[in-house]
């Protein structure tokens, strides 16, 4: 049921409540660099196209090898007695464990579609794939027109170059397929030259009871030129639309000419239900296919979703296909006017599409039809465009009957719209960390275009870095898309920001705002009660990385300790007419975020304290957690006193505001918490109380003194300390005297105070909790910690930008610990001349070994100790040539 746009508003009231589960050491990012470098490489030259699995493995079955040079007298059973033409592996039915291998190298201009037969099993699949080195065996269909008469009389032409029917377990991989007729450049005016094409056909139909059709994996397969016709689904019908591609999937009746029929709808009678489940298409690089490059389809009969009631959506008589996972593709469509949807998922449930590149898609990147319980996250989408065959534009469409989409992660940047909602008949979304950033002008970055629905868009950056003005928020549609009672958006936690141009931001009666942030935006929504105005204070926004030729880097998004941001936002408690899940939710760094002192915006600054607990209920409602504690704070939340001196050490701190009337609480335990990482708790003691309390026993008085001054009354606090384990549960008792001033507290991480000298780098620096081996070693580059003794692991670290290592600066990184502890330092081995700064520091016999896509490398670890509270001073890393150091400390 639709909710109204003022209960919204209430959704998840802030608590003093808040949970933080961890960090994640393993940094994840939008895309997959490897496979855009991999596909960026065979765009320029296909030759770079080579074989990954060259050898087969062990098989319970039996493998059959083809030649361009074999014979298909040969038995086909060895290198040396191959078959040689498509025809001869048509004629076999293969069975679970066979392989069907073609050599590297070699070319086969197709008459007939690769179309062997039999099905594998779950423990033993048909394999087709290469074996040998060199480039992939390549698989050309221009020559194959198959003709059929549409319902309109005209004739069509169908072309597949690989093709499957009704059968199970298989796995394709490193093939080079293409149908690129002759003469064809993918312009808007050849429209002639395409047919009913695709590259891999794979088809289940015609059965007389119900069938899932199961177990299949395509993975590093290079798949292009594919030209397939177009044909619209508002011109043509669910049906006979969109049904060409590099790959497809699709339930199909057969005619009598053999060939799928094609009709508005198709008729099923007489036929059962059948679909797809526990398909894989992986590591896959896919250019310039048209209609698109992905394509997962059922027939309208069984794959039309109706009207249904939230949050499941249940509909009797679907039949999708389930368990679809697409991810670490490259597609680019930059090539063809004709190339649309790099991805189009449709009538599919409980499936998920994650870390694909998609570049120069026309009308979506990723399109969701007809779809329940997908999750779109850690993709790359830029450079979708209007082409002259179609009319949409933009990064990501949760398009007709879409439910329980969630979309997060991803760098959507670019493109004409960023996102499209078009929920129509119904639909719900959940948009989350994702940044879409430079939608076309005329364009919107979120295009609200449904008429039912519930979505729910939060923790967002719309980012327009243009000197052009961009409308962040607005309908394609018109303002009645913004009024519809039965379509609502709710979006909290975003940073809308445009720093050299006047943006907009739409709103209307069924569009929610609430705690967002607007810098550059000429009029704020007035319901935003809790909108923060002006500058965000990012870390460096303009080291903003994506695109052809770059890996993606989000960092300078992160805020500044300064930012107004942090602590502001609202917290998500739920999704209401969805059935998404808000845990677990971490930040586009792997924090895990929920509950009180949620950020504004991607990144979270970690908090230090959560889940705090008062046990005065008489005044909890005054206690708070704080962040970033600085002279000049306000020490109580009943209370004007003000903070007017402090150690150094202490800027910067999380803390807590208690109430100062809880001094008169008696109970064993006034309030209790969780530090989320190993630290020192420090509690501020006003210095009128004589005799402490009895659990201050336990404690470290230090030297240092807080100040605080009420008018013109000036009072000492002393300060106590106490060393605790990452996620242990802090207990402080009553303040000891109902006389004079309740305590504060404070936490400061044992690594604090971070200061890097290379600002322009800055932003990828990290401090962490709990090294491992597999952690990735660097904010800025995709290396991991791949072996480590064990004496080091779980020790407090620094993730460092490796982008430093051009720093020639005398400081690049100074830092505080607030224990007695051992800074290690750990620098690679390629560097023969160490800095002089390290001269004063101990040599271990101890490597740390790092791994860059198989490439491994050894760090030699240094050592030297700390007093509790000393400044660490390192310099640059001594070469501009090997990676940056890394550090820990224990």
């Amino acid at each position: 049921m639709a909710q109204s746009k003022a209960a919204a508003v209430t959704m998840g009231a802030t608590t003093l409540a808040a949970s933080l589960a961890g960090t994640s050491n393993i940094l994840a990012l939008p895309g997959d660099e490897v496979m855009k470098k991999l596909g960026e490489s065979i765009r320029s030259d296909a030759s770079n196209a080579k074989v990954v699995t060259s050898t087969p493995a062990a098989t319970s079955g039996t493998i059959y090898y083809v030649d361009p040079s074999g014979n298909d007298s040969n038995n086909g059973t060895s290198q040396s007695t191959p078959w040689q033409t498509i025809q001869k592996v048509n004629t076999i039915t293969f069975a679970p464990g066979d392989m069907i291998l073609f050599k590297a190298g070699g070319f086969w201009e197709l008459s007939v579609a690769l179309h062997p037969l039999g099905s594998g099993s779950a423990s033993a699949p048909i394999v087709i794939g290469a074996y040998g080195s060199g480039a992939k065996p390549r698989f050309s269909a221009k020559n194959i027109a198959l003709p059929w008469t549409a319902t309109d009389g005209t004739t069509h032409y169908a072309s597949d170059a690989l093709y499957l029917e009704n059968q199970q377990y298989v796995e394709i991989r490193d093939l080079d397929i293409s149908s690129k007729p002759d003469g064809y450049t993918g312009t808007a005016a050849e429209s002639a030259k395409l047919f009913d094409r695709r590259g891999i056909h794979i088809v289940g139909g015609n059965n007389t009871t119900q069938t899932v059709l199961q177990g299949f994996k395509l993975h590093d397969l290079y798949i292009h030129d594919v030209a397939g016709e177009w044909q619209s689904v508002s011109a043509a019908g669910w049906d006979p639309s969109k049904r060409t591609a590099g790959i497809l999937f699709e339930i199909i009746v057969k005619g009598a000419n053999g060939l799928p029929v094609v009709a508005n709808p198709v008729s099923v009678t007489g036929y059962q239900p059948t679909w797809f489940s526990n398909v894989s298409i992986e590591n896959n690089i896919l250019l310039n296919n048209s209609f698109g490059g992905i394509i997962i389809k059922q027939l309208a009969a069984w794959g039309a979703r109706q009207d249904a009631s939230s949050p499941d959506y249940d509909v009797t008589g679907w039949y999708p296909n389930t368990n679809i996972t697409i991810q670490n593709n490259y597609l680019d469509h930059n090539g063809s006017d004709w190339a649309a949807d790099t991805i189009y998922l449709t009538c599919s449930k409980d499936s998920v599409v994650r870390h694909n590149v998609s570049s120069g898609a026309g009308t979506s990147g990723i399109e969701l039809y007809f779809t329940d319980n997908i999750t779109v996250e850690w993709n790359e989408v830029y450079g979708a465009k209007q082409k002259p065959t179609g009319s949409d534009s933009n990064a990501i469409d949760t398009d007709k009957a879409t439910t329980n989409a969630l979309v997060q992660y991803n760098y959507l940047h670019d493109n004409g719209d960023g996102i499209l909602l078009c929920g129509f008949i119904y639909g719900s979304s959940v948009y989350r960390y994702n940044v879409i950033k430079d939608s076309a002008p005329g364009k919107r970055y979120m295009n609200i275009h449904g008429d039912k629905g519930n979505n729910y868009i939060y923790n967002n950056v719309f980012y327009n870095s243009g000197s052009q003005a961009a409308t962040f928020v607005n309908s394609s549609g018109g303002s009645a898309y913004l009024a519809d009672s039965n379509n609502f958006e709710y979006f909290y936690n975003n940073i809308f920001y445009s720093p050299n141009a006047t943006s907009t931001v739409a709103d209307g009666t069924s569009v929610t705002y609430d705690s967002n942030s607007y810098f550059g935006v000429a009029a704020v929504p007035a319901e935003d009660i809790h909108a923060i105005v002006g500058d965000p204070q990012f870390m460096n926004v303009l080291a903003v990385l994506g695109g052809a030729g770059n890996g993606v880097n989000l960092n300078g998004l992160k805020l500044k300790t300064s930012s107004p941001l942090i602590g502001a936002g609202k917290v998500i408690s739920s999704h209401p007419s969805t059935n998404i899940a808000v845990a677990p939710m971490t930040d586009l760094e792997g924090k895990s975020v929920l509950g009180a002192s949620t950020d504004i915006g991607v990144y979270v600054a970690q908090p230090d304290l959560i889940n705090m607990t008062v046990g005065d209920t008489a005044n909890a409602a005054d206690w708070s957690i704080r962040r970033n504690l600085q002279v000049g704070n306000t020490l109580y939340g009943d209370r004007t006193l003000t903070i007017t001196t402090l150690p150094a050490l202490y800027l910067g701190a999380d803390w807590i505001r208690a109430a100062n009337d809880s001094k008169a609480y008696t109970g064993a335990t006034l309030v209790s918490f969780t530090v989320t990482r190993n630290a020192t708790v420090y509690v501020a003691s006003d210095d009128r109380i004589v005799t402490k309390p009895g659990w201050l026993a336990a404690w470290t008085a230090t030297t240092d003194k807080l100040v605080e001054t009420e008018g013109s009354v000036a009072r000492n606090y002393t300060i106590y300390k106490k060393e605790f384990a990452a996620n242990a549960l802090v207990s402080l008792g009553a303040s000891g005297s109902t006389s004079y001033n309740n305590y504060a507290v404070m936490v400061k991480p044992v690594v604090a105070n971070m200061v890097v000298g290379d600002t322009a780098n800055a932003a990828s620096w990290s401090v962490l909790s709990n090294i491992q081996p597999g952690d990735t070693l660097y904010g800025d580059r995709t290396v991991s910690v791949n072996a480590l003794p064990t004496a080091y692991a779980g020790a407090d670290w620094i993730r460092t930008a490796n982008g430093s290592k051009n720093y020639t600066g005398a400081t690049l990184l100074g830092f505080t610990v607030t224990r007695n502890s051992t800074v290690y330092v750990a620098i690679d081995d390629r560097i023969t001349t160490v800095p002089s700064w390290l001269s004063t520091w101990t040599a271990t016999p101890d490597k740390l070994i790092d791994n860059e896509a198989g490439t491994t490398r050894p760090f030699s670890i240094y050592q030297k100790s700390y007093a509790a509270n000393s400044q660490v001073t390192l310099g640059n890393t001594g070469s501009t040539s090997y990676n940056n150091y890394a550090v820990l400390v224990k």
